[in-house]
């Protein structure tokens, strides 16, 4: 268990790091220890389509992406644009 992770930043923060990170004043005061397996899971591996890291009931997992109405209807030009071409 090499790694903590902040609910808040929805980061990792190396073990091996954490004076720097205290020294300079930027380590979450919600950090805690996870297994290799959680790290591996939500820290090393690509997210699902249209997924991101989230943190809910206590859990990392993976929660889905979510898009503005202005998101949306650039994607939706932007598809439309496309069949016609």
């Amino acid at each position: 268990m090499n790694y903590l992770f902040s609910p808040t930043t929805l980061s990792f923060y190396p073990k091996d790091l954490i004076k720097s990170y205290r020294d300079s004043n930027s380590l979450p005061e919600d950090v805690f220890v996870v297994d290799d397996y959680v790290f591996s899971t939500y820290g090393l591996s690509t997210p699902p389509v249209n997924k991101t890291r989230g943190f809910v009931d206590g859990n990392i997992c993976w929660v889905d992406v979510e898009i503005s109405k202005e998101q949306s209807s650039v994607i939706e030009c932007a598809w439309v644009e496309n069949e016609l071409i």
